[in-house]
């Protein structure tokens, strides 16, 4: 009798259990799909709504809008760059650098050329309309007796607003100014001996901003002296800096925490007041009033007048339920502003880019 129900209780386990798989992968996909329509209603408890979401076929490094915010580019772990219509939700062009690969992608003030970088040593130029690759820079090989062949630290580029020049820093190396025109260094200035971490040109091309170790400073390109300079903290390195869009401020990162400054004797108006991960990514509304900024598995928007923590979107790129997220599926390594400022483009680890709409009181522009 006892055998008897024991094999009856075998042969009914041997069904019930590829139905209870079944239904566990059901649970999943139907929670993965709720989160996303959750997130687009009701901006998981925050006043956004989610718009617009891209999907790719591996985790998104770079984006960037184009200047007349129609396109969104993106760079991925594919080794492709795409340029999307986003509102439509359609992949217009795609290119493949599986040479070299990209992690940033950039526009030009025109919207007709496109920028990437990915390893430290090549710069790379895109057509927007054929796909075709322009050109290709290699920057720290350009002839400099005082560049080094290094295992260097991955580049920092900046552009200038116009296009017309390019800032390119990579380890130790003296920080090179580029004539785009004629792709030569019309310009070269030194740098801490342990590198400079990031640089950003300010929007009229005057200025140099450069994180070098713990410490900012402030370059008049024209005469090439330090115009100013700050220690940003006693004891941890900076990340980044960058230009808000009016050229008045620039923000500084250093061990996930954030901080503006005004650029003329960079007094400091503001810091966050809570710590995120370093290494974050940051965008500007074009307002600059508003700080969006990532610390890998949520958004967080910044009052840059008061310091003031306005709302996040929480696990923002989450591709499963929390119970089942494993390792990196959930990183969110870009985010960027329209120009208008009225969307906040994030892209992730789980191969989308996702588009969110402002609310109406907090849009740039």
């Amino acid at each position: 009798m006892g055998g008897e129900l024991k094999g009856k209780a075998g042969r009914e386990l041997k069904i019930l259990l590829p139905l209870l798989v079944v239904l566990v992968v059901a649970v999943i996909f139907i929670a993965q799909r709720a989160v996303r329509f959750f997130q687009g209603e009701k901006g998981i408890g925050y006043p956004l709504e989610l718009h617009a979401v891209l999907e790719h076929e591996s985790n998104v490094f770079g984006i960037s809008f184009s200047p007349d915010g129609r396109y969104i580019a993106s760079a991925t772990g594919d080794d492709k760059i795409s340029i999307w219509d986003w509102k439509n939700g359609r992949l217009v062009q795609q290119m493949d650098d599986p040479e070299y690969g990209s992690t940033y992608v950039y526009f030009s003030p025109d919207g007709k050329m496109l920028a990437s970088r990915g390893n430290y040593r090549y710069v790379r130029f895109w057509d927007v309309e054929s796909g075709d690759l322009i050109r290709t820079l290699e920057p720290y090989m350009a002839g400099d007796t005082n560049v080094k062949e290094c295992d260097c630290p991955a580049a920092d580029i900046a552009f200038s607003s116009d296009w017309t020049q390019m800032a390119y820093a990579t380890g130790n190396n003296p920080i090179s100014l580029w004539d785009l025109a004629t792709d030569e260094v019309i310009k070269t200035f030194p740098t801490h001996p342990k590198g400079s971490n990031s640089i950003a040109l300010s929007p009229d091309g005057k200025l140099l901003a450069t994180v070098e170790w713990r410490s900012i400073s402030i370059w008049d390109i024209e005469t090439e002296e330090i115009v100013d300079t700050v220690r940003v903290s006693p004891t941890q390195s900076a990340f980044l800096v960058r230009f808000s869009p009016d050229g008045n401020t620039i923000i500084t990162e250093h061990q996930g925490e954030y901080q503006l400054w005004d650029v003329k004797g960079l007094k400091r108006l503001m810091r966050t007041n809570d710590n995120w991960c370093s290494g974050s990514n940051q965008s500007l509304s074009m307002s600059g009033e508003m700080l969006a900024v990532t610390d890998l598995r949520d958004i967080h928007f910044w009052d840059t007048r008061s310091g003031e923590l306005l709302y996040s979107i929480e696990n923002a790129h989450w591709k499963m339920p929390r119970m089942f997220r494993f390792g990196e599926n959930t990183e969110i390594w870009s985010v960027a502003f329209s120009p208008d400022g009225k969307y906040l483009a994030s892209g992730g680890w789980d191969e989308t880019v996702k588009i969110w709409r402002m609310p109406e009181e907090n849009r740039g522009g």
